[in-house]
């Protein structure tokens, strides 16, 4: 019997290393493969491009095609699992019909006689309610005397009406304008602490570092292969041999495989592009990793928030 639990404990722990396997396979497979993207385009009656991106030899692959309507398809080993240019598959709606019993009908007649007002019974056996507008003598006088004793029903002068609001509005004033001032001076306040924290030393520190962890995302997102061949002109021969000047700047970047072609009489935009690089998710989620937990900038961004260190 012991024999038996053991083996049974022996193939559970097999099973649980492999599906522990299997786990760890996938997680370094996403962290460490690759995404890879290519996007073609082409300008000449109008603008087309296409954007692919595939993971892990294909085994999950993605085409987002546009302008007009713009189509995107998912595929799984070859297998598509969506397609937006697809309509979706039409749902089938039943339409069951309920029949009320008459037991239900009693139910709800019987329901609705429940809640119908009540009649009043005016037989002559009852006395009348007495009217809301019968008082008696008592109250009568008591009211009379307090319309005596309030001055003009309780009505102002038009006069003191006038120096009331005369002083609400000038209070209004003062109070619009106090506000306004002290706004313009917490405006300055605020305005002189963030000029001094931007100028520190340590701030422009921090900066330096955290521009240098985005340029190497950058750097690893970048296209790695770039072609092109480009016909362009602004339709003005000055400004046209800028551009150019501006693109032999960029040459060394884009190699020998972009060659654009000048046009110094017409205004065109013309030509076809290729470019193709890879993400890989290791390397952005180490630098995000890196500025998350970087002391000096939580440091920072409480001084940002003037919270008390």
């Amino acid at each position: 019997m012991i024999q038996i639990i053991l083996h049974f404990l022996a193939v559970i722990g097999i099973v649980l290393l492999c599906l522990l396997g299997i786990i760890v396979i996938l997680v370094l497979a996403v962290l460490f493969v690759p995404v890879r993207y290519e996007v073609r385009g082409k300008k000449d009656t109008g603008l087309w491009f296409r954007l692919r991106a595939s993971w892990f030899l294909h085994i999950i692959s993605m085409t987002y095609t546009a302008p007009e309507p713009g189509n995107i398809k998912v595929r799984i080993l070859g297998i598509p699992v969506y397609d937006s240019s697809k309509p979706p598959r039409a749902r089938r709606s039943v339409k069951r019909k309920r029949m009320i019993p008459a037991t239900m009908e009693t139910e709800q007649g019987e329901v609705r006689e429940q809640h119908k007002p009540e009649e009043v019974d005016n037989s002559p056996g009852k006395a009348p309610e007495k009217p809301l507008h019968a008082m008696s003598d008592t109250n009568k006088l008591e009211i009379s005397h307090k319309q005596k004793d309030s001055p003009k029903n309780g009505r102002l002068s038009w006069w003191e009406q006038f120096c009331r609001r005369i002083k609400a509005i000038f209070r209004k004033i003062k109070y619009t304008i106090r506000s306004f001032c002290d706004k313009i001076r917490q405006i300055a306040e605020n305005f002189e602490y963030y000029i001094s924290l931007f100028r520190e030393e340590g701030t422009r520190q921090l900066f330096h570092k955290c521009s240098g962890h985005l340029l190497k995302v950058l750097k690893s997102i970048r296209p790695r292969k770039i072609e092109a061949e480009i016909t362009v002109g602004t339709g003005s021969p000055d400004t046209t041999g800028y551009l150019l000047i501006v693109c032999g700047m960029l040459s060394p970047y884009f190699g020998n495989t972009v060659h654009i072609t000048p046009d110094f009489e017409n205004t065109i935009l013309e030509g076809h592009f290729l470019m193709r690089g890879k993400v890989t998710a290791f390397v952005i989620l180490i630098t995000m990793l890196r500025i998350y937990f970087d002391k000096q900038l939580r440091i920072f961004l409480g001084r940002l928030k003037r919270e008390e260190n």
